[in-house]
């Protein structure tokens, strides 16, 4: 098992009242029953093509200004006993735990056919809209997304996502590409499933 688009989801309706009824045991039946479906299909094959590319990529940080982070410092010093339980508290530590990283960081991308089938691996928490952005312009069919592979490097929300706001977007190590990132490694994720496609078996 593996992780797929999962940086925007979650099992529950925040709008209607909270089912009680769903538990672990629900969701994990509800996938059992939905991979044993799956399996019942499956096709054999006494061999298939097996085809995979990766790239490098170096994308910038967002990270604090000096003013930022003197503010940080000068919150953290003004509590009596850190609790990390407020979120300006955990923001403030985030900010000053940020002002030492570097200016850009490289990750891995990798993309692999399976026959006719595409997996896209990114190492960071994708969301649902890039995913199926994914799914609809790879040109191998059926394509997924192995989210949080080959390392962590926090959400990618796409841009407009940044707009809106939330805990994906809000500055912390476990969000802090840049704005673009989203756009840029779709990109290269796209143009490597074309490589592994359209590859020489």
């Amino acid at each position: 098992m593996s992780n797929g688009t999962s940086g925007n989801l979650h099992c529950y309706d925040y709008s209607k009242p909270q089912n009680k009824s769903l538990t672990i045991d629900t969701v994990a039946e509800s996938v059992a029953c939905a991979a044993f479906v799956a399996y019942e299909k499956i096709e054999y094959h006494d061999a298939v093509p097996l085809v995979m590319r990766e790239s490098k990529m170096t994308l910038p940080l967002r990270l604090p200004s000096a003013d930022e982070i003197q503010r940080a410092k000068d919150l953290l010093a003004s509590l009596k006993k850190p609790s990390l339980s407020g979120f300006a508290e955990i923001y403030a530590r985030e900010t000053v735990l940020l002002s030492e990283f570097p200016k850009e960081v490289e990750f891995k991308l990798q993309a692999l056919r399976v026959g006719t089938l595409g997996i896209a691996a990114i190492p960071c928490e994708t969301f649902a809209e890039t995913g199926l952005a994914i799914k609809r312009r790879s040109p191998l069919k059926p394509t997924f997304t192995i989210e949080l592979a080959n390392g962590y490097n926090g959400y990618i929300p796409p841009p407009a996502r940044h707009a809106i706001g939330g805990y994906e977007t809000w500055r912390a190590r476990s969000s802090c590409l840049e704005v673009g990132a989203e756009p840029k490694i779709l990109a290269e994720v796209l143009r490597l499933l074309d490589e592994v496609a359209n590859a020489k078996e």
